[in-house]
């Protein structure tokens, strides 16, 4: 799978999990679970959980 479709992946699951449940409710274990990745992953291309808020705005 190419990085880019990775990290978009993880941005567009961490949109959708935070409409749902809201901002505080999701962990970044959940975004792992629902984009059928592990921590290592996540933390490969994205830096936080915060680290998320910016593509939203």
């Amino acid at each position: 799978m190419q990085r880019n479709n990775v990290k978009q992946r993880i941005i567009d699951t961490s949109f959708d999990l935070f409409r749902e449940k809201g901002y505080k409710s999701v962990s970044v274990m959940d975004i792992c679970n629902a984009c059928g990745i592990t921590k290592p992953t996540f933390y490969k291309y994205i830096d936080s959980k915060d680290s998320l808020l910016k593509h939203f705005s």
